[in-house]
């Protein structure tokens, strides 16, 4: 009787486990989200806009993603990633429950979470059907759950397509696509193996192993995804070491400039308005605008190129500042040629030892041809009629040139192009005012200014200052290894500039300011300023008098006018005429 009751007693106990267990189970599984199909993959996309032919002038967006077809992924790109996260994806059910258990001997022996188990499977479950990121059992559990679903509702494939277009790589980067033009301005089916190598290695820790930030690291992985290919043959030992050794040229990201920010800007805020900021930063719209490109690159020009001359009338505000020191100097002209660089061609080249190619030494550019006379003086970074910082290294009133260095290169300015740069004073008559006739009047060893780069190599504008132990130079005389450099200064005033298309009402160019600076200078004065009429209030004027009875060729006498008091709406025994302001 006593053994009866006992084994009562355990089998109730079986009993309660198992419906706990079950109750635990039906409330994990309740409320899973929907299995996602390939065809319901709605992923944020970026909104691209276009000119009038066709070439792109901005975008908007929260991610930066390029969806990719499973079949034009590189299967070598695939097997990248299947050696660094999951080699076994293709033979279990959603969960490695080996692996589940290695990683927990793991951990548990070095008392803190050293290695992960997740399979591919899962990781695509967590990313884009559950919102739960804790790391807690019970969303782990419910991962995978999720995963063993997935993987009876959807093909491996389907489930490489979603995780490859979905997980993020650094940089602002979502799927594969992004990133290889994100870091190496490439189509996945331009990449190499030693870049393929890399880009896998990315998911696991994006800002550890970014390519851009840290060399060392993502060597490391890089050597790491490649060492896996190796040992499960999907490449051979002269590939592997092939990869190994090669350098690799990564693009670092940065805003790219855009030809018409202000055009882009407000085209933003009137779609966001017309179908709302969800449709405008997610759904991957392509807009299609009446922006002239060329238009808009002439009205940049026109506006900078206008405000620079009138701000010169004023005269020369000085020099940005001055360095005295050696060391000094050669640590800006290197830091110049680094930023102009960057700006021209971002780039980085990590060595096979996992350390980034050391910077050159400054050096004199020349570029000759196979003659040996200079082509050009102007280093590939620089672009003509780019402006910059430049040092002053000599001011030669005898000559009347000043010599400056940029970064690697080196020019001359002529004083004829430079008479401009008096003290700076608004209160002079522009018309009227004194011309410096040496450049020391304007500059000095030292100065850091602003200089534009208008010829590959100098000749004179103008003979040079004669005087009783001065000769001449012969006009139009060729300084070959001397690139012809203008001094510049940044106008402070301040322009705009509309054009429509008087056929289409559309605006083909829109220009806001003399420079468009993110979070900095972002006013449009365009459409945001206050402006006084000015001669827009002819065609008013002219209309009232057409009103009146005037015609074309109407007859006005061209003299001063005055209105006596007795005329209606003034005041009596008082006169009034009209007066500039």
């Amino acid at each position: 009787m006593k053994f009866a009751r006992v084994l009562a007693v355990f089998f109730a106990l079986i009993f309660v486990a198992i419906a706990a267990t079950a109750a635990g189970l039906a409330s994990l599984t309740g409320d899973l989200p929907q299995i996602i199909k390939v065809d319901d993959y709605k992923p944020l996309l970026i909104t691209d806009v276009y000119a009038r032919d066709g070439e792109k002038i901005g975008e908007y967006g929260i991610q930066k993603r390029t969806v990719v077809p499973y079949a034009q992924i590189p299967q070598r790109l695939v097997w990248s990633f299947l050696a660094a996260e999951d080699d076994t994806f293709f033979e279990h059910h959603g969960v490695n429950y080996v692996a589940i258990l290695r990683a927990f001997i793991v951990n548990f022996t070095a008392g803190e979470k050293r290695q992960g188990a997740s399979t591919i499977t899962q990781q695509v479950a967590k990313q884009l059907l559950l919102n739960d990121t804790a790391k807690t059992y019970t969303r782990k559990i419910r991962e995978i759950l999720l995963a063993q679903k997935m993987e009876e509702n959807l093909s491996k494939e389907d489930i490489l397509f979603l995780y490859l277009n979905e997980i993020y790589f650094g940089d602002g980067a979502y799927g594969v696509s992004a990133a290889a033009d994100t870091y190496f301005r490439k189509p996945l089916d331009k990449l190499t193996l030693a870049e393929m190598a890399m880009i896998a290695g990315l998911p696991k820790a994006p800002t550890d192993y970014s390519p851009t930030k840290n060399a060392q690291k993502a060597k490391t992985r890089q050597l790491y995804v490649l060492g896996r290919m190796l040992a499960l043959k999907k490449i051979s030992k002269p590939e592997y070491d092939q990869a190994v050794a090669e350098p690799v040229t990564v693009f670092v990201s940065r805003e790219s400039r855009q030809i018409a920010p202000y055009y882009v800007e407000t085209l933003r805020l009137m779609l966001t308005q017309l179908v709302g900021a969800k449709a405008v930063n997610e759904e991957g719209l392509k807009v299609y605008t009446g922006l002239d490109y060329k238009a808009q690159v002439a009205a940049n020009e026109s506006v900078q190129a206008g405000l620079r001359a009138v701000d010169k009338r004023q005269g020369y505000r000085g020099a940005l500042r001055n360095i005295s020191k050696q060391e000094d100097q050669d640590k800006f002209l290197l830091d110049t040629r680094k930023q102009l660089q960057k700006d021209t061609v971002p780039s980085l080249i990590i060595e096979p030892n996992g350390e980034y190619a050391k910077e050159q030494p400054l050096e004199i550019y020349h570029k000759k041809d196979a003659a040996g006379r200079v082509v050009t003086n102007i280093p590939p970074y620089v672009q003509k009629n780019q402006i910059m910082e430049a040092l002053v290294t000599k001011v030669d009133d005898a000559s009347g040139l000043v010599s400056a260095r940029f970064a690697d290169g080196q020019g001359l300015i002529d004083i004829a192009e430079m008479t401009w740069a008096r003290k700076f004073d608004t209160a002079v008559n522009p018309d009227r005012a004194p011309k410096i006739s040496k450049p020391s009047a304007a500059l000095k060893v030292g100065d850091v200014i602003l200089v534009k780069v208008v010829g590959e190599k100098f000749a004179r504008v103008t003979p040079a200052p004669t005087g009783k132990k001065k000769t001449p130079a012969p006009k139009g005389q060729e300084y070959p290894d001397y690139a012809h450099l203008q001094l510049e200064q940044k106008p402070a005033a301040e322009g705009a500039l509309l054009s429509i298309d008087q056929k289409t009402q559309e605006i083909i160019a829109m220009v806001g300011g003399y420079e468009w600076v993110h979070n900095k200078n972002e006013f449009n004065r365009t459409i945001q300023a206050r402006r006084q009429t000015g001669s827009s209030f002819k065609t008013i004027v002219y209309a009232s008098a057409l009103d009146r009875g005037y015609t074309p060729g109407t007859p006005v006498q061209d003299a001063p006018l005055v209105y006596e008091g007795e005329d209606e709406g003034q005041e009596e025994g008082k006169s009034w005429k009209p007066h500039n302001h």
